[in-house]
């Protein structure tokens, strides 16, 4: 399992073992999907995750694309919900937050990274929950609609316009941030730039971007699941695609057990210790991270 993890083939492995590579296979995905019920009741029992990161992540799957949709702590940083979808609509944004309700998750703040489908479906869902946006999705938005968009203007011109879009949430005073909005948009007027789209939009969701510019406690970004994600696409992109359905749940099972009791070079801890420090006495997680001793 360990081997797999950091991306050696099953071939490989295959020969060292002296086995057949379908028979490492069905030995790692096996140990996986036992595993993987009592992690996730583990972390139900433990994290009560009052506010949560909503993010997804782009997989092949028999060469068409699929959403796996992941729900992460935002105390903890560890992954609380998953779920694979095969789009991103509201519908698909609706369903994810029901299976989060009856695994038992009712966050009080949901951090998402802008996509549309999660207005109406939290509203819907959780109805009590705050909505929240992330400011670096929301910085990082601007630059790929500028792209898209004002392909018409010079690029000096996008240059100057983006940073005068990007510079409105730079602040953490609201009065500061709805002066630069209103010259902002005079600005389009006077200059016929053609942004009346964008500021339509930044309108409709400033109440979510709102309380991650003001000091408080609510998180402004959503890093937490982007380093998730991070480490999930060094184990994905050897992988180039999963050949069905059932062998992409069963991956994702493998990897997210593995994710869990791996010791991370920086901190020298695994992300179950988080929440059951004892874990490092567990045969499992000892066999894993120091198999010679």
């Amino acid at each position: 399992m360990t081997f797999y993890f950091w991306n050696v083939p099953l071939s490989r492995i295959g020969i060292w073992f002296g086995m057949s590579k379908s028979t490492i296979w069905h030995w790692v995905t096996a140990l996986s999907v036992a595993l993987w019920g009592i992690v996730k009741d583990m972390v139900a029992s433990q994290v009560k995750s009052t506010s949560v990161f909503i993010d997804e992540k782009w997989i092949k799957i028999k060469g068409r694309w699929y959403d796996w949709f992941v729900a992460v702590d935002a105390g903890t940083g560890l992954p609380v919900m998953d779920h694979l979808l095969h789009h991103q609509t509201k519908w698909a944004c609706r369903w994810f937050l029901v299976k989060m309700m009856r695994h038992g998750i009712s966050p009080k703040t949901i951090m998402t990274d802008g996509l549309t489908g999660y207005a109406s479906a939290i509203s819907s869902v959780f109805t009590k929950a705050r909505h929240l946006s992330c400011i670096f999705h929301h910085q990082q938005g601007i630059t790929t609609w500028v792209k898209k968009n004002l392909k018409n203007l010079e690029e000096k011109d996008q240059r100057s316009i983006k940073r005068k879009m990007k510079k409105i949430t730079q602040t953490t005073d609201t009065r500061t941030l709805n002066r630069r909005l209103a010259r902002l948009e005079k600005e389009n007027l006077e200059g016929k730039w053609g942004i009346e789209p964008w500021l339509k939009t930044m309108k409709r969701n400033l109440k979510r971007l709102l309380p991650a510019i003001r000091p408080n406690k609510y998180p402004t970004t959503n890093n937490e699941i982007e380093r998730f994600f991070k480490k999930f696409q060094r184990f994905y992109k050897t992988r180039n695609g999963f050949g069905s359905i059932e062998s992409a749940k069963q991956q994702l099972m493998f990897f997210l057990v593995m994710y869990f009791f791996t010791v991370e070079a920086n901190s020298g801890q695994a992300p179950i210790e988080k929440i059951i420090p004892e874990a490092k006495q567990m045969p499992f997680y000892q066999i894993l991270n120091d198999p010679v001793r």
